[in-house]
């Protein structure tokens, strides 16, 4: 379905929106259900090893990146200035900031150098059946 030049699937009560927005970079799927609950986020050839997209999910935007076979999820900014982490330098399971090269492991969330001292906030990711899924 074509909406103002926006191409959107919607798929399993998932709107997937293919395009880019201000200020964010990579794939953005908008994905509503109650909160403490498992979300389809997207598949799994969808993040390229080594790279990361951004999706929302209860209006909340979320980093998710893929490390070989591993994907992680974390809020989608930085928490030093607010930097879009998908943005950044992945190198294994540690995300450097585009911005001011803080680095956080994404396995726990830990800030682990100056100047970001504020950890992020990870999620819960699992695969089904090819599907990446996260809990909020």
């Amino acid at each position: 379905m074509l909406h103002n030049n926006k191409l959107f699937c919607i798929l399993y009560n998932t709107i997937y929106l293919y395009n880019e927005r201000p200020g964010v970079t990579g794939l953005i799927i908008r994905h509503t259900q109650m909160s403490g609950q498992w979300h389809i986020i997207a598949a799994c050839d969808d993040v390229e090893d080594g790279d990361g997209i951004t999706v929302v999910v209860d209006d909340k935007e979320i980093a998710v990146f893929r490390s070989g076979q591993n994907y992680y999820a974390t809020d989608s900014s930085c928490t030093h200035a607010g930097a879009p982490l998908v943005d950044g330098y992945l190198e294994g399971r540690i995300i450097e900031c585009p911005l001011h090269q803080g680095r956080f492991d994404l396995r726990n969330g830990k800030a682990l150098c100056s100047p970001a001292t504020v950890d992020l906030k990870i999620y819960s990711t699992r695969t089904v059946n090819g599907e990446i899924q996260i809990r909020i």
